[in-house]
């Protein structure tokens, strides 16, 4: 049975190569082209796409992670690959957190987009070979970083958040209505969960990670 495959691409060029390029093969089948500014959903989803292939490159980043995770959170059984001139492994990992099955790099072979649709249909991440090994190691970096984060209690990051605007734990003390030592002792606390070794180094971490804004 064919996969039903929907295009959103903004580039004709690119959507006219790729219809070609499947149009001989039996396993796979085209069904439907849409621009990303024109997208809508209730539209795709009448078509019953079994695959959705979207270029990355063709809206802002953050719209494309959007759309990613709105489509998924209602139609988690429809695949959804993502395709871009350069493999941004950051953009990657976010479309992947956020329910995309992978990435094909389009500056490769067609080849690469059939390895794909068969990888994700199996159930698995695609991810290019030649960017899998910095791929697994952000993931599993972030992975420890946010376990890092959700060990810390609610008064910690709290305290975090002082730290990251500069207050001395004189200050912090007052703020909370606690003693300089508990100040001290919680910042102490903090430091070895985040694997930091002092007050800016904990700024860092916290804006990086949206606990406190610059």
């Amino acid at each position: 049975m064919q996969k039903k495959i929907v295009l959103i691409d903004d580039n004709e060029i690119i959507i006219s190569g790729l219809k070609t390029l499947f149009q001989p093969l039996d396993l796979y089948k085209v069904i439907q082209t849409f621009n990303f500014i024109d997208i809508d959903e209730h539209l795709l989803i009448d078509y019953m796409p079994d695959i959705i292939l979207i270029n990355s490159d063709v809206s802002s980043k953050e719209k494309v992670i959007h759309f990613i995770s709105s489509f998924k959170s209602r139609y988690n059984y429809i695949k959804i690959l993502t395709y871009s001139y350069n493999s941004d492994i950051d953009y990657l990992i976010k479309i992947v957190n956020n329910g995309g099955d992978g990435d094909i790099n389009i500056n490769k072979s067609f080849k690469e987009f059939v390895d794909a649709i068969k990888e994700v249909f199996n159930d698995n991440i695609y991810i290019h070979p030649d960017i899998l090994p910095e791929f697994n190691h952000k993931m599993v970096t972030n992975e420890i970083l946010k376990e890092n984060v959700d060990n810390l209690t609610k008064r910690e990051v709290q305290i975090l958040q002082f730290v990251s605007k500069g207050m001395l734990n004189k200050e912090i003390a007052s703020a909370l209505g606690i003693s300089e030592r508990t100040v001290k002792n919680h910042i102490s606390n903090i430091f070895k969960k985040i694997k930091v070794t002092d007050r800016t180094q904990a700024a860092v971490y916290a804006i990086k990670h949206g606990i406190a804004e610059i």
